[in-house]
């Protein structure tokens, strides 16, 4: 049995499954209206077709489950390989920006690598689609059979497709800027203090700049760690004199009640009508196009189902891609992971947020 016909197969066994099972609600609700052995009859010929259906849909879990998992594995495979090129791609600009390849020779060599990044999300989201299909319809199965309680073992295990997205995050091998790869507080400390020594080198002006929630970073030149602010400019590096070399507290000290109590927001189209509010209350946001993320954007085909996620780290608020197809984009710039100071723009897919720290 191919994929096309073994969904439709087990979509039809589900819909008159459904449908069985409404009857039998239904002629329990009528219960005051008819015979209570009429009733009793009724509801025993719909749970006796059920039973025939699960007879039925059981072989065929195992069957979808497999597709599932095949689609993904292929999905991935893609993946991978478009980051092998991407990597490679890179190596070939580098060598033609120092003069070590002409540019007709860069043309000639990338042009394979080209062709692969080119193909690979169209392919993807053709995989993603086809894969949401298969875990759509065994979700509404195991609900279905949940709810009615006739397969109670089999429902109480998730299907084995589900977590996969997830369970991939790990760092992407060909960053766009190696920079980027330590951890997000070596980030803050690795650039090196500028030479020019600051006037007022105070902790209270620099933490207003990070923590002012009225800053709209979007609007400032992109870089690593570069803020502007009426013409005065710094990187984030400077910020180690105000810490030793253990500990760098950007939040005014260890008072955890005042760490506990920052809130922030994920703005979709920031001042218009459309404008979204998605507050971040808890300990990690996910976003992406499958229905049990905590923001889903539809409609993106350039989304993948897990796509990133906001987290927590103590008093600080980071962002990390989840190998996503397209990647996750802040200010304009690919990350794998990036610490938030507030204003920041992310880009998923075709769809714009700004990130807002509001205390």
């Amino acid at each position: 049995m191919d994929k096309a016909e073994l969904l439709s197969t087990f979509r039809d066994h589900v819909e008159q499954f459904d449908r069985f099972q409404s009857f039998i609600d239904k002629a329990k609700q009528s219960g005051g209206k008819f015979a209570a052995a009429v009733v009793e009859k009724v509801i025993q010929d719909n749970e006796g077709k059920c039973i025939e259906l699960v007879a039925e849909i059981m072989p065929l879990m195992s069957q979808m489950e497999a597709v599932i998992a095949g689609l993904a594995d292929e999905k991935q495979a893609i993946i991978d390989g478009r980051q092998d090129s991407e990597f490679k791609l890179q190596e070939l600009e580098l060598r033609r920006e120092i003069g070590d390849l002409s540019e007709p020779e860069f043309e000639k060599e990338a042009a394979e690598f080209k062709a692969v990044v080119d193909s690979t999300d169209a392919k993807v989201s053709e995989l993603e689609m086809e894969g949401e299909e298969f875990i759509d319809l065994m979700e509404r199965w195991r609900n279905l059979a949940e709810r009615s309680g006739v397969l109670d073992e089999a429902s109480a295990a998730p299907p084995p497709a589900r977590p996969q997205p997830p369970a991939r995050q790990q760092p992407r091998a060909p960053e766009p800027k190696r920079s980027e790869r330590p951890a997000p507080e070596r980030q803050v400390r690795a650039p090196e203090p500028e030479p020019e020594p600051e006037p007022e080198p105070e902790p209270d002006p620099l933490d207003d700049l990070v923590d002012d929630p009225v800053l709209d970073l979007g609007d400032a030149p992109e870089g690593d760690g570069v803020f502007d602010d009426d013409g005065v400019g710094f990187e984030l590096g400077d910020l180690d004199i105000l810490g030793d070399d253990d500990d760098l507290d950007l939040d005014g000290g260890n008072d955890e009640a005042a760490n506990e109590s920052r809130r922030s927001v994920l703005l979709y189209q920031e001042g218009t009508a459309e404008e979204q509010i998605y507050p971040f209350n808890g300990e990690v946001m996910s976003l992406g196009r499958g229905r049990d993320n905590d923001v889903q954007v539809k409609n993106d085909s350039k989304v993948s189902r897990y796509h990133c996620k906001l987290y927590r780290r103590g008093p600080n608020f980071y962002i990390e891609d989840n190998k996503s197809a397209n990647g996750t984009l802040v200010n304009g710039e690919l990350i794998t992971e990036r610490r938030l100071f507030g204003g920041e723009e992310v880009i998923i897919g075709e769809t714009f947020f700004r990130f807002r720290i509001l205390d």
